[in-house]
């Protein structure tokens, strides 16, 4: 887990941005996007980078275990107990591994057009900031 340099004013899914190799990237607190309680971050806490439509940006997890590629043809709906608890917009369907369920997140519907716009907006004002 690297530093996360806060940013003054930002909205409160915000948690701040890192610099990685070199490129500026916005932090979100999944868990206040998610409507979970917040978690202290300590040493399982992690950053996983990713693209949503053009922008790259970071969201804080509690951990992460491993990192695994799934097939289409492993992964199902969500059944309805699943949705309706999470909310059908965030879940892209269950994958199945092995002896084990997966809920799959849609990263791409995670963050409302608005959220995303004012990530933009938070990212060029960064970089702007570290160029002046």
């Amino acid at each position: 887990m690297t530093n996360i340099t806060k940013i003054p004013q930002a909205s409160n899914y915000v948690k701040g941005i890192i610099n990685l190799r070199g490129r500026i990237i916005v932090v979100i607190n999944l868990n206040v996007i998610m409507g979970m309680q917040n978690k202290e971050l300590d040493e399982n806490t992690r950053i996983i980078v990713a693209d949503i439509g053009e922008t790259v940006m970071g969201f804080v997890v509690d951990s992460v275990s491993e990192v695994i590629r799934l097939p289409q043809s492993s992964v199902e709906a969500a059944p309805a107990v699943i949705a309706n608890k999470i909310g059908t917009e965030y879940v892209r369907g269950v994958g199945k591994m092995e002896d084990r369920l997966l809920i799959l997140l849609d990263l791409d519907k995670i963050l409302s057009s608005n959220q995303i716009h004012n990530v933009n907006a938070l990212t060029s004002e960064a970089e702007a900031a570290t160029t002046a």
